[in-house]
């Protein structure tokens, strides 16, 4: 039904002019940005460290990007690490379009190819929700290059009643949720439409945008201007309506994880689980059957922090981070 109301819209809006306030990425860039080609798509990234140091990569969830970790890696570098984030396409100022292969595999090989270029051969993997889903594809399917995991409030399911997962669909379900039915409207698009990308910019305004991922947060976190900034940038991006509709349309083809495989890789390496109490959008019992799975793993939870705890309790996650990372490297 849905896909026949936007394609209604669609026909009501033909001659509507297109978003003329989008930029390159390439304007947005951060000081320290810089874009790089995988697989014949652009991908942005900072890095800062020596090379001769232990690497840090952070993977951001739905929604997130390099933004994501500003005030966590100023304390992994004071600490002596190399440290890496990068914006998962299409988030961010990485490449949106619809030809940008987004499945689990297709990601893990990303971060794969990031790595080569920059010649990072191993390195612990920071994942948040849908980015620690992310991560444990690449675990699973490059073991070797792994020092450690850390699961921040991981949309990864491995208990015996769920033995394989989706990647981001945890995630998108709840920003489904914490957007009032939007993301269902989006969800059934024809994507086919030809407006479909004028249709999005439409409905999906960045008062829109940011009311979904600020359900993400516990009501006391004070989200402040330029966190709505940050997160917004994206909107102002060229095609960032056909990076939308390309997660929705991978949706449809969901790809499982190996769970048992993953589990047999995190008995072999360090494991970190760190959550939020209050997570509303993927709750502690997640967390905690994680746990369950993964025995050895430091497990850490604060409470009063919903989904957000690297920005929501900057002072004890960096500290907790640390710590799990000096046991590690044997710092």
């Amino acid at each position: 039904m849905f896909k026949y109301i936007f394609l209604l819209i669609g026909l009501l809006f033909l001659t509507a002019p297109a978003n003329a306030d989008t930029v390159p990425p390439q304007d947005l860039a951060d000081e320290g940005g810089q874009f790089i080609e995988i697989d014949g798509h652009s991908i942005y990234y900072i890095m800062a460290g020596s090379a001769d140091a232990p690497t840090i990569i952070l993977l951001h969830g739905f929604g997130g990007s390099t933004f994501t970790w500003r005030d966590n890696m100023p304390a992994l570098l004071d600490a002596g690490y190399r440290v890496l984030a990068y914006d998962r396409p299409p988030f961010g100022l990485s490449e949106k379009s619809r030809d940008v292969p987004l499945s689990a595999d297709a990601q893990a090989g990303q971060l794969r190819g990031l790595m080569d270029a920059l010649d990072i051969p191993a390195a612990t993997l920071v994942g948040h929700s849908a980015g620690a889903g992310v991560m444990s594809y690449f675990a699973v399917e490059h073991p070797a290059r792994v020092d450690a995991l850390v699961f921040v409030a991981g949309a990864v399911a491995i208990g015996d009643d769920a033995p394989q997962v989706e990647a981001d669909d945890d995630e998108l379900a709840n920003a489904g949720a914490g957007g009032g039915g939007l993301f269902d409207l989006i969800g059934n698009i024809d994507f086919d439409n030809p407006q479909a990308s004028r249709l999005v910019s439409m409905f999906l305004t960045p008062e829109r945008f940011f009311n979904i991922l600020a359900s993400a947060y516990h009501p006391s976190f004070d989200v402040t201007d330029d966190i709505v900034d940050g997160y917004t940038r994206v909107l102002s991006v060229d095609n960032w309506e056909e990076g939308l509709i390309a997660i929705f349309a991978e949706r449809q083809t969901p790809q499982a994880l190996d769970a048992r495989a993953l589990i047999t890789v995190a008995e072999s390496v360090p494991v970190a689980i760190i959550w939020g109490a209050e997570d509303s959008w993927i709750p502690l019992s997640a967390g905690e059957a994680l746990l369950s799975r993964i025995p050895s793993a430091q497990f850490i939870a604060y409470e009063g922090v919903g989904h957000m705890p690297m920005e929501e309790n900057v002072t004890d996650f960096n500290r907790d981070l640390l710590d799990f990372l000096s046991a590690t490297y044997g710092g």
